[in-house]
């Protein structure tokens, strides 16, 4: 894992919950689907994102949502699991047909299954490691 400068953010970063057996599964999905990797990925729970939210508005820094960063823009919640997926490309794309849904309703199905992840995955004990090939976009 690397420890990129904070200056020299990767066009695609996505934060996630570490401890979150359904967070890291779809962190894999993403790998499995990134056919051009270009997305780096690090758990909130890193120093790397606690640097990353220090710097930010003071309502990010107790986030415990996904946050995608995006060349200078941030997205929480479905906004930043609907930008993933655009971002993926391909048939993937057609996510951007959820955008006409508000974003409170939303945010509102999001907060449900985030609220309910531990009861239906429980935490993870470990971080699994990732491949080889995608170790580097693993910020610690």
């Amino acid at each position: 894992m690397s420890d990129e400068p904070q200056d020299k953010l990767p066009r695609h970063l996505i934060f996630f919950d570490g401890l979150c057996l359904m967070c890291n599964k779809s962190v894999q999905f993403l790998m499995r689907h990134d056919h051009q990797k270009k997305f780096y990925f690090s758990s909130l729970q890193s120093d790397y994102a606690k640097q990353f939210m220090h710097k930010q508005p003071s309502w990010y820094q107790n986030i415990d949502s996904i946050v995608y960063y995006r060349e200078g823009a941030i997205f929480i919640k479905s906004d930043a699991v609907l930008q993933i997926f655009i971002a993926l490309g391909g048939r993937w794309r057609f996510a951007k047909l959820f955008c006409i849904i508000p974003r409170k309703i939303r945010d509102y199905i999001y907060d449900s299954i985030a609220g309910s992840r531990y009861k239906w995955f429980n935490p993870i004990t470990s971080c699994p490691l990732p491949p080889d090939e995608w170790k580097n976009h693993f910020l610690a």
